[in-house]
C-alpha cells in the first residue's frame, strides 16, 4: 500500500464507532459442533427473525422451557445466539458494507494499552479458572491437557476490527459489497493445555499473590463423570465443613460453596472446549495483515503467530494479580516462602480428610450389613 491505514483513517477524521462501515465483532465459537470452520457464513440454527418474534411473543417461563429443545446440538446459548447474531448481519445488514470478525477464546490484553489489562467481568471466563488455580481454591478441573487451545489476547482482536472496517471501507469504495468474514485464532501458533501448566510450575509459582489461600495443586481430569466426583470430593464437601465452622463462629461472610458451584458451572460451560481440538481458518486475516503496510503491521499488529505464548501466560496471571487481586504486584516473595508449609499443610490434612471418608464409609457399610442381617 501506497498509504498507511492510520493515516487514512486520521485523514478521513474516521472514528470507528461514526463509521459508516456497519461491522459486528463475533465469537469463532458460533458453529463449536463443528471441528473446521472455515470464513464464511454457516447457515443459522433458527432465522434471526424467527428467534426476534419467538422472543417478543412467548413469555420467559416457556422461553425457559423451549431453550433445551432450541439449542439441542449445541454446548450452551451462548454459542447459539452467536450463529443467529451472524445470520441477523448477513439479513439485516443487506447492501450495507459490513464485515465479520470471528475470534476464538479471548483472554486479557498482551501489549495495549498495558500487559494483561483485564476487566472484572472476565473472571466468568477462562481468566476464572486461572485465577481459583493461582491462588489455591480450584482443586480440579475438567481439561484434555494434550488438547490444543486456542486462546487470543482481546488487542489483538480490536486491531483485526480496525483494520478489518479500514479493509472493508477499501472494498466498499471500489465496489465490492460482499459479506467477508476474518478469522482471529491461534491456529499458526498452538500451544496445549500441557505448556500452560508447565509454565505455571516453572515460573507462576515465583510469581504467587501474598493472597493466595492454599497450597496451588489441581487434579486435571478428562472424564465428566471424574470431574463430577473430585469436584463432590474436593470442592463441596470440603467447602460445607469450612462454611459451618465460618457460620458457627461468625469468622467470616464468605461462603465457599457459593464459589465452588461457581467454579463448577463456568468449568462445565467450558469443559466443551478444552477437551477438543477445533480446526480454524484464518485464510482472510492473513490476507489482510499482509495487505498492511509495515507500519501499520506494527501498529495494528493482530499476527498470532507473533506471539509468545509462554509470556502471554505470565502476562494474564500478572495481569489477574494487578486488576483483579489487586495486591500490587507486592508479596510475591512471602507468598513464594509460604508456599512450603501450605504443601505440608496440604498434605496433611488430606490424609486426615481420606481418613476420615473411610471411616464414614465403613460405618454405613457395616450399618448396612447389620440392617441386611436383621432383616433376613
Amino acid at each position: 500500500m501506497s498509504d498507511n491505514m492510520h493515516a487514512i483513517l486520521g485523514n478521513r477524521g474516521y472514528q470507528l464507532p461514526s463509521l459508516y462501515l456497519v461491522l459486528r465483532a463475533l465469537h469463532l465459537l458460533s458453529f463449536p459442533h463443528q471441528s473446521s470452520v472455515e470464513e464464511k457464513l454457516y447457515p443459522a440454527p433458527v432465522p434471526a427473525q424467527t428467534m426476534i418474534e419467538l422472543v417478543e411473543n412467548v413469555d420467559e417461563s416457556r422461553l425457559d422451557a423451549l431453550t433445551p429443545t432450541l439449542i439441542d446440538g449445541w454446548p450452551n446459548t451462548y454459542t447459539f445466539s452467536k450463529a443467529i447474531a451472524e445470520n441477523a448481519v448477513k439479513t439485516f445488514g443487506h447492501g450495507l458494507p459490513i464485515c465479520v470478525v470471528r475470534p476464538s477464546i479471548v483472554v486479557p490484553t498482551y501489549l495495549e494499552p498495558v500487559p494483561g489489562w483485564l476487566d472484572i467481568s472476565n473472571v466468568f471466563g477462562p481468566s476464572g479458572i486461572i485465577l481459583g488455580s493461582g491462588i489455591g481454591l480450584v482443586r480440579t478441573l475438567w481439561v484434555d491437557p494434550n488438547v490444543m487451545l486456542d486462546l487470543v489476547p482481546v488487542d489483538y482482536v480490536n486491531n483485526l476490527t480496525i483494520a478489518a472496517s479500514w479493509d472493508t471501507v477499501q472494498r466498499s469504495e471500489s465496489g465490492d459489497t460482499d459479506l467477508k468474514f476474518y478469522t482471529v485464532s491461534c491456529i499458526r501458533n498452538r500451544f496445549t493445555w500441557v505448556s500452560l501448566r508447565q509454565t505455571a510450575e516453572k515460573v507462576g509459582r515465583k510469581l504467587l499473590s501474598p493472597k493466595t489461600v492454599w497450597y496451588c495443586d489441581c487434579t486435571e481430569v478428562v472424564s465428566r463423570r471424574a470431574f463430577q466426583f473430585y469436584t463432590l470430593l474436593l470442592h463441596l464437601v470440603p467447602a460445607l465443613l469450612v462454611d459451618t465452622v465460618l457460620a458457627a463462629t461468625g469468622l467470616s461472610n464468605i461462603r465457599l460453596t457459593r464459589i465452588y458451584k461457581k467454579a463448577y458451572k463456568l468449568n462445565t460451560t467450558l469443559s466443551y472446549f478444552l477437551i477438543k481440538t477445533f480446526d480454524w481458518h484464518d485464510d482472510n486475516t492473513l490476507a489482510l495483515f499482509n495487505k498492511l503496510s509495515k507500519t501499520d503491521q506494527e501498529i495494528f499488529t493482530f499476527d498470532i503467530a507473533r506471539i509468545d505464548y509462554r509470556n502471554l501466560m505470565i502476562i494474564w496471571w500478572l495481569g489477574l494479580r494487578k486488576f483483579i487481586i489487586k495486591d500490587e504486584l507486592k508479596g510475591t516473595e512471602m507468598a513464594v516462602k509460604r508456599q512450603p508449609y501450605l504443601k505440608v499443610a496440604h498434605y496433611v490434612i488430606s490424609l486426615l480428610y481420606i481418613f476420615c471418608i473411610y471411616k464414614v464409609l465403613s460405618l454405613v457399610v457395616s450399618l448396612l450389613m447389620y440392617l441386611v442381617s436383621f432383616v433376613f
